[in-house]
C-alpha cells in the first residue's frame, strides 16, 4: 500500500522561480567561501560556479559580472545579519537580553560567524574601487542603523546623554571591527574574550561617570 501510495503521488516538481532561487543562493554561498579561502582578487567567476556545481552561463544569466555577483552576495550575507540583529532584539525586549549579553550576541553572531572573513575582503576592496564603495556603504549603514537602535533602547530613560550614547556604540563596532581584523593574525578566543571582559567594564564605569554628572 504505502509503495502503491509512492507511485500514485510523485515527488512535486520544483518551479522554475524554486530552481532559480536555489542557483543564487548556491553561487552567493560559494562566492562567500571563495572570499574566505582565497580572498578578493583570486575570487573568480570560473571557481564560484565549480563550487556551486553550476555552468559558467547560469552563473552569468544571474550574475553578468563579477561585481555584480559581490554586491549581491555583500546584500544576501548582510541581510542574514540583520536578522540575527532582530532575533537579539526580540530577546532584549523581552527582558531576556543584559548589555553586555548583546556584545556578546554581536560578537559571537556577526564578527565570529562564517563569512566575517568576506566582509572584511569586500571592504578592504572598495577602498580602491569607487563603484563597489557606493554599493557597499549604504547597506552597511542600514546594517549599522539596526544595531544603534537596538543599542539605544537599553540606555532609554536612563539620563545618559545621547552623545555619549553614540560615543560607546561607535566605539564598540570599532572595537569588535579591530578584534575581527586581528584574528587574521591571531585566533585565540580567550585572547579577545579578555578584551570584551574589559571593555564591559569600561562601559559600566563610563556610564556611572554620567550620571553623577
Amino acid at each position: 500500500m504505502v509503495l502503491m501510495e509512492s507511485v500514485l503521488s510523485p515527488k512535486k516538481r520544483r518551479t522554475q522561480e524554486e530552481r532559480s532561487t536555489e542557483t543564487k543562493k548556491r553561487l552567493l554561498e560559494a562566492t562567500i567561501d571563495c572570499l574566505n579561502e582565497l580572498g578578493f582578487n583570486k575570487t573568480g567567476t570560473v571557481e564560484i560556479a565549480r563550487r556551486a556545481g553550476v555552468s559558467r552561463g547560469a552563473l552569468v544569466h544571474h550574475f553578468p559580472s563579477k561585481h555584480d555577483l559581490i554586491v549581491a552576495t555583500a546584500e544576501y550575507h548582510w541581510n542574514r545579519i540583520a536578522e540575527e540583529v532582530r532575533n537579539l532584539a526580540m530577546t532584549m525586549h523581552g527582558g531576556q537580553l543584559s548589555l553586555d549579553a548583546f556584545i556578546d550576541g554581536i560578537w559571537n553572531k556577526v564578527f565570529l560567524i562564517r563569512g566575517s572573513s568576506a566582509t572584511i575582503e569586500m571592504i578592504i576592496a572598495a577602498r580602491t574601487d569607487s563603484k563597489l564603495r557606493r554599493e557597499l556603504v549604504p547597506m552597511l549603514n542600514r546594517l549599522y542603523s539596526n544595531y544603534d537602535e537596538i543599542w539605544s533602547q537599553f540606555f532609554h530613560n536612563s539620563g545618559v546623554s545621547p552623545e555619549r550614547i553614540e560615543m560607546l556604540f561607535d566605539l564598540t563596532i570599532e572595537l569588535l571591527r579591530g578584534m575581527t581584523l586581528q584574528r587574521v593574525l591571531k585566533d585565540e578566543p580567550e585572547y579577545y574574550q579578555k578584551f570584551l571582559d574589559s571593555w564591559k567594564t569600561i562601559i559600566a564605569t563610563c556610564l556611572i561617570e554620567e550620571k553623577k554628572s
